[in-house]
């Protein structure tokens, strides 16, 4: 996402901060404190960061009673020299953000220069940035030797360590200069982004077949890719409401299919999915038919995220972050749950009914995303397919069918020989850090632009050569303060549960802020990919 035109000057201010003071600050979730119980206690790692810009660490979390923050912190002030250690008393009502951090990669008290501050202070003074930022992830551009071209997000929803995850994404438009091949990767939100590896796959393939990220489940390896041969005609494809969507999914083209707002308005009543069904004519003796889709999210799954998942946590969403996120069970128990509601599941007509083969996880609300995978052929004439999903939660751009494929393409996996830090604040940074997945993290904070470079090796003869970005990693959201003015019998001791109760209630906000909130993202970028068909 790029940055808001009117944001250059804090963005400029930010970056120019950064050139004059040499420490780095290590941020994670922040959220605004207002009204929570008289006693609450915090067991996370936890920052607080108050209006005049100065910063207290409670390392082991901290006790929130009378409306006063009491504990063992370290408290910086603005221009984070000035250093008090020990027993620290701070004001509720001084409070901007607290954010939780995590002390396995930010040992010690790492708090940073003074660009924090600045970027906290300014956002306090004007609510109209700090609700303009939104949620990404990584965002990778491929370079063309003139312009940059946006191509993916990264390890989408991957919000803790603890399900960090991988990614495979198509990188085009690219073009290898002087031996090398050139990524930018940027973070371009209110945001903390651990990458923890980056390595360029280079695939040498017949022409007539197109590679594609074969599809795997959160937080399986990704690193296969398919060959999808000839594409067959849709002869039919239709929406839940009747609609003829054909057109809609036939190109990527950027003419994408979403849901009838009335299926959003039923879904604040009872918990049903939307769905395409495509069908496609089956030739003679086919087995195996590989499916392709390009889609990306809307910014339904952002709201549900961050005004029911958090926001009605008030407080406790730290604990819920740094305490309740560690356990695998909860975070299997998740998944599934989230498998229920989100994502899109593929189900194949065995000639009586419609059977699940297929789950394909949700991306970001960016960039298009692009995956495939096997299915087998049903024993009829057509083979029909039906893609279900949450009402205007998918953008469904195309759905490509071929029955070819093949195993004949090679594979090179390509590390990073050089990351250079396009604003020049930090030099000598090592590509060790993303060239494998280990302990080793590079921390980008919000403006951040790196270029990574990768040493290109000789194309095979007779054969196509196509790129894809294989990354890990994971990244922290910063929550603003208003998403937590909830007085005290409201907010929610419980950790969160993903229910159909929070379905409903996501959606009814959805529709409250759906073209407010779009047009403010959509508009804070300076390009703007695809239309939407209503």
């Amino acid at each position: 996402m790029k940055r808001k035109q009117s944001l250059v000057g804090l963005c400029l201010l930010f970056i120019l901060s950064q050139l004059t003071l040499s420490c780095i600050y290590h941020q994670t979730r922040a959220f605004r404190a207002e009204s929570v119980e008289a006693a609450s206690i915090i067991k996370s790692p936890t920052k607080v960061h108050l209006y005049d810009g100065s910063l207290v660490v409670f390392p082991e979390g901290f006790v929130l009673r009378d409306d006063t923050i009491t504990g063992y912190g370290i408290r910086y002030d603005f221009t984070r020299t000035d250093v008090i250690e020990g027993k620290q008393n701070v004001a509720q009502k001084s409070v901007a953000f607290i954010e939780y951090y995590e002390k396995r990669i930010q040992a010690g008290p790492i708090i940073g220069g003074a660009s924090a501050p600045v970027l906290f202070n300014l956002a306090i003074q004007n609510p109209k940035i700090y609700k303009a930022f939104f949620g990404s992830c990584p965002t990778l551009y491929s370079f063309d030797g003139k312009d940059f071209h946006l191509q993916a997000e990264s390890f989408s929803y991957s919000v803790s360590r603890n399900i960090e995850t991988e990614d495979l994404d198509r990188i085009e438009q690219g073009k290898t200069l002087n031996e090398h091949y050139f990524l930018n990767v940027r973070n371009e939100a209110l945001e903390t982004h651990y990458i923890n590896s980056m390595k360029l796959l280079v695939v040498d393939h017949p022409k007539e077949y197109e590679p594609f990220p074969e599809n795997r489940s959160f937080l399986s390896r990704k690193d296969r890719i398919i060959l999808f041969g000839r594409e067959s005609r849709i002869i039919k494809a239709t929406s839940r409401t009747g609609r003829n969507v054909k057109p809609l999914l036939s190109a990527r083209d950027g003419l994408y299919y979403t849901s009838d707002t009335s299926l959003v308005h039923e879904l604040t009543k009872k918990v049903n999915k939307d769905w395409v069904e495509v069908e496609v004519i089956v030739p003679n003796g086919a087995k195996t038919m590989v499916v392709a889709l390009r889609f990306r999210n809307t910014l339904f799954h952002t709201v549900q995220f961050y005004d029911v998942t958090l926001k009605r946590q008030g407080f406790y969403a730290v604990d819920w972050l740094g305490q309740k996120m560690t356990n695998p069970l909860y975070l299997n128990q998740l998944y599934n749950r989230y498998k229920r509601y989100f994502g899109i599941w593929v189900e194949l007509w065995n000639g009586s009914r419609y059977l699940q083969k297929e789950f394909v996880d949700d991306t970001g609300p960016i960039a298009w995303h692009q995956v495939a995978f096997k299915l087998p052929v049903p024993k009829e004439n057509t083979a029909k397919l039906r893609l279900r999903f949450l009402p205007d939660n998918i953008m469904l751009d195309w759905v490509g069918i071929s029955f070819e494929f093949s195993d004949d393409l090679v594979v090179r996996e390509i590390k990073c020989s050089g990351i250079i830090d396009t604003s020049g604040v930090r030099s000598n940074i090592s590509s060790s850090l993303i060239d494998k997945k280990d302990n080793k993290y590079l921390v980008t904070y919000p403006t951040d632009s790196y270029l990574l470079s990768f040493k290109m090796e000789d194309k095979l003869q007779a054969q196509k050569r196509s790129y894809f970005l294989n990354s890990c990693g994971f990244y922290i959201e910063w929550i603003r303060g208003d998403w937590f003015r909830y007085s005290q019998n409201i907010l929610d001791k419980k950790s969160f549960q993903l229910n159909e109760s929070s379905i409903k209630e996501a959606a009814k906000i959805w529709i409250s802020k759906k073209a407010s909130f779009e047009r403010q993202f959509f508009n804070s970028r300076a390009t703007s990919e695809g239309r939407g068909i209503k």
